[in-house]
């Protein structure tokens, strides 16, 4: 990740990280060894940690939710963050894309932004790096479907009517999403795969480090319930 410093508000609550933020913190202290990596949680019901001047270095922070264990978590990078156009909701048909846009909408809400839905498609079968082989949908028509099904599914009408919609065509979405977040005040992704059974799954994993903005990774199995809007 190339920007986005944040502080963290110290919670009332448990400060210690619940599994998705003990694998996110474990992978950036394995990947930037020698350069700081905190954890925070935000208090209860915030939906993102305030931005403002922190140290130098990695800042994880777990934003409250109702219960500590489907808190998303926020990866904030060194730099400190510039303005994006919109809060990206990258969702799929099985990361819990329910979660996923509940939160971006929430977060796009209280940062005055759009909210832009993006469905990363590849061939069905395609093998991205590490040699992960993804199945997904045969015709960029299918994801155009699978995208506007789960915006009406989980948003009220009008408000899937307002969301802005993005398909990538790439042999690695991951790439994709990262060349993406250079126009994103924050990224929304979830972090593993109802399928697989992941902690963190791949795509999450791989995005640790690199995006140019926030990151945020809301945990499988999280609420589907839209988040309370702050500020």
């Amino acid at each position: 990740m190339n920007a986005g410093a944040a502080t963290a508000v110290r919670a009332p609550h448990d400060p210690q990280p619940h599994a998705t933020a003990a694998e996110i913190l474990a992978e950036l202290r394995r990947r930037f060894a020698g350069v700081p990596v905190s954890y925070d949680a935000a208090p209860e019901g915030a939906v993102a940690a305030p931005p403002g001047t922190g140290p130098a270095g990695w800042r994880v922070v777990a934003s409250g939710t109702a219960t500590a264990e489907q808190c998303p978590v926020l990866v904030y990078g060194p730099a400190p963050p510039t303005a994006g156009r919109a809060v990206v909701a990258a969702v799929d048909d099985d990361t819990c894309p329910g979660c996923v846009i509940a939160y971006a909408a929430a977060e796009a809400h209280r940062q005055g932004v759009p909210l832009r839905a993006v469905y990363a498609w590849t061939e069905t079968g395609a093998t991205v790096a590490g040699g992960y082989r993804l199945t997904r949908h045969d015709r960029i028509s299918d994801a155009d479907r699978l995208l506007a099904s789960i915006l009406y599914d989980h948003l009220p009408a009008d408000a899937a009517d307002e969301v802005e919609r993005q398909i990538l065509h790439d042999t690695d979405p991951a790439h994709a999403l990262v060349s993406l977040s250079r126009e994103a005040s924050l990224l929304v992704v979830a972090a593993g795969s109802h399928h697989a059974g992941e902690v963190l799954g791949h795509i999450p994993r791989a995005l640790l480090g690199r995006t140019a903005c926030p990151l945020a990774v809301v945990p499988t199995g999280g609420p589907r319930a839209p988040y309370p809007d702050v500020g």
